[in-house]
């Protein structure tokens, strides 16, 4: 089994932290009269349910690929797996989403006119791979991009 990383882009940084710190901030000033308690509650628990979703690491073995995270890992089994391309931001054009656009990387299920509906697992834009399955697609993005598009492809040729 063949281990990858998956490391947040600058931008995933940037908004992750500027997020954290507008809640934090709230958070301090839920306390004075005048604001309302409960719906903070909501955001932090929504805000914290995307870190459970956020990829950590992939794996390929010869029987699936892994989108490893908090909870739930991924399995897309390798002789389900019908090509595996690099893919770029301008490859995809705008898209909508339903998930999160930068929070904690680009997670959700997104349609981009390119391509279609798409399940992002996404770390870092400039390392996009494109996992097509079936009618199902993914984006992920490994820390070694290249090597992880043939490994995929070698398996795919030997199944």
């Amino acid at each position: 089994m063949r281990t990858y990383a998956a490391k947040l882009d600058i931008l995933a940084i940037i908004i992750t932290i500027c997020v954290t710190g507008l809640v934090g901030l709230t958070m301090y000033h839920v306390g004075r009269p005048g604001l309302a308690e409960p719906w903070i509650w909501v955001v932090i628990i929504v805000l914290g349910g995307c870190y459970f979703f956020m990829p950590t690491s992939y794996a390929v073995d010869n029987e699936a690929i892994e989108i490893i995270r908090p909870i739930n890992t991924i399995l897309i089994p390798v002789n389900e797996v019908l090509s595996a391309e690099r893919i770029s931001v301008s490859d995809l054009g705008f898209g909508f989403r339903i998930g999160s656009g930068g929070f904690m990387g680009y997670l959700g299920l997104f349609r981009y006119p390119a391509i279609g509906w798409v399940r992002m697992h996404c770390t870092d834009r400039s390392k996009m791979v494109l996992i097509k399955r079936g009618r199902k697609q993914y984006i992920i993005s490994p820390e070694e991009p290249d090597a992880f598009v043939e490994n995929v492809k070698a398996l795919i040729l030997n199944k």
